[in-house]
């Protein structure tokens, strides 16, 4: 194999020596390409986030879907895992306070997933929430749930200023469940 490389080739220079020529060593194109690229730091990694990761649900277009005017009040997520109960998916999420009515802003997320390709499924509620709702598409899950405002004042600081308080989380449902 290393006989096909061509790490160097010989050049042979007008300049004359003992002998009426002289040559030395000068590095192909391919080792220089070759120790460029050994040379690139880590960080210039261009390679995509894998699923699974909560890097790669950041990367989603959805992961920054917002109601116009919402103010984000707290944020979070993880990478998929196994525990005691199972495979857990990747997840992000991000809680919002509104001046808007969750009707409003249920309308808002309809319209924009519609759009983008997310089909509505059927989705229940946690007990700290009002409503919630669920999309799909591909392998990732798109949930919105309106938060109990009782709960939740006495949880996120300056919360109390807002009409409705709810929370966008996108699961990656090829690492784990979906529900």
């Amino acid at each position: 194999m290393w006989k096909h490389l061509a790490f160097a080739r010989r050049r042979l220079s007008s300049d004359t020596g003992a002998m009426g020529t002289s040559a030395e060593l000068v590095p192909s194109a391919s080792v220089l390409a070759l120790v460029t690229l050994l040379a690139l730091p880590a960080g210039c990694n261009v390679a995509t986030p894998s699923q699974g990761t909560y890097e790669y649900l950041t990367n989603q277009p959805e992961a920054n879907l917002v109601y116009p005017e919402s103010e984000q009040l707290s944020d979070g997520g993880y990478d998929a895992e196994m525990t005691i109960d199972g495979q857990q998916p990747a997840a992000l999420w991000k809680i919002h306070g509104s001046s808007a009515s969750s009707e409003e802003i249920l309308a808002y997320y309809e319209a924009e997933l519609a759009e983008r390709g997310w089909e509505p499924i059927p989705s229940g509620r946690s007990s700290t929430e009002i409503d919630a709702w669920s999309w799909i598409r591909d392998d990732l899950g798109f949930r919105l749930g309106i938060k109990d405002p009782d709960d939740w004042h006495e949880r996120l600081a300056g919360s109390d200023q807002f009409q409705t308080l709810y929370e966008i989380r996108l699961v990656d449902g090829q690492t784990g469940r979906f529900d």
